[in-house]
Formats: structure tokens, sequence, C-alpha cells
């Protein structure tokens, strides 16, 4: 009888955990599919990146980010998606329009006055060249990029978007650059 409870005891111990663990993946679920409807429902609404951090009950904490593109530039069907066979592989190239944001460190658009380029929608995964109008090509390896012209003129800047080795986007706005007079 004794060696009965003990076994009972056991068993009943092994049921708890059990249904621990099953609480659990419940509560992971429901993260999991919250998260999902939540980035669903901004998809329609703008939303070009979200980072989510959770923090679970042994103080360890994941984060996860994802880039969303609107409807109209792609789409991704997400049928029978789960966390645990979705993969990031899409590509968000820059917007069109102000593709090129310019930061001034000092003065206005001078000669020998350092610009500063800003992509807004910088994908570590694509390569990108800059031209600069002035003869000046180079890959960006980062956000931004700083740069200053010697001569005054209108200089044509450009930016190739390259995705998994073929072009995807050639963007161009036009800049000009003045020469600094100086008011006696």
């Amino acid at each position: 009888m004794k060696q009965l409870n003990k076994q009972t005891n056991v068993n009943t111990y092994e049921l708890e955990i059990f249904i621990k663990n099953l609480e659990q993946k419940e509560k992971n679920y429901k993260l999991e599919t919250q998260i999902l409807f939540f980035c669903m429902l901004f998809v329609f609404y703008g939303l070009y990146t979200l980072i989510i951090q959770s923090t679970n009950t042994s103080f360890s904490s994941n984060s996860m980010e994802m880039s969303i593109v609107p409807p109209s530039s792609q789409f991704t069907n997400l049928r029978n998606a789960n966390t645990q066979n979705l993969k990031q592989n899409d590509f968000t190239a820059p917007r069109k329009t102000n593709f090129i944001k310019t930061v001034f460190i000092k003065g206005q658009r001078e000669v020998n006055k350092t610009l500063v380029f800003v992509i807004d929608s910088f994908d570590k995964n694509a390569k990108y060249y800059i031209n600069f109008g002035d003869g000046t090509k180079r890959q960006v390896k980062s956000k931004k990029v700083a740069y200053s012209y010697d001569e005054a003129g209108t200089y044509k800047v450009s930016l190739q978007v390259t995705y998994q080795g073929k072009s995807e986007k050639i963007f161009s706005e036009n800049l000009k650059i003045k020469t600094w007079a100086k008011m006696n």
C-alpha cells in the first residue's frame, strides 16, 4: 500500500509538470498568435519596422524584429505559417519619395562642407552603391554616408540597390552645392 502511494505521488508530480508545460505552451501560442495578428493589423497602416520584446519567468528575454512592407510593394503569403517555419527573407527597398535625406553637420549645401546622406530604409542584406554625381562612386556599408563636394554646381546623386546579385532599384535626386560668400 505504501509503495502504491509513492507511485501515485510521482504520477501526480509528473502530471503537474505536464500541465504546467501545456499551460506555458498555451501562453506562448497565444502570444505568437497575438503578435502575428498585431503585425497583420498594422501592415495596412504602413508600419515598416516592429520590435517586440517579451520576458519569460526565468528573467531571460527574447526580441524579434520584423520588416513589414506595404501591400502595394510586396506580399508574403502567411497561410499555414507558424514561428517555427517562418523565415525572414523579405527585402525592403528604400521608398522612392525622399529616398535620401540630407542632414547638414555645419552650414548649408556649400563647397567643402560635410553633408550626411541618410538612407531611410536601409536593409543590411542588400548592397547599396552611391554615385555622388561628381565622378565619385562607392559602396555604402551603413545607413549614413558622409561626403563633401570640392566645387559648386548641381549634382545628380543616385543610389543603386542590389539584392541577391541583381539590381533592384536605382533612385536619384538633384543636389545643388553653392560657393560660400563672405559678407563684408
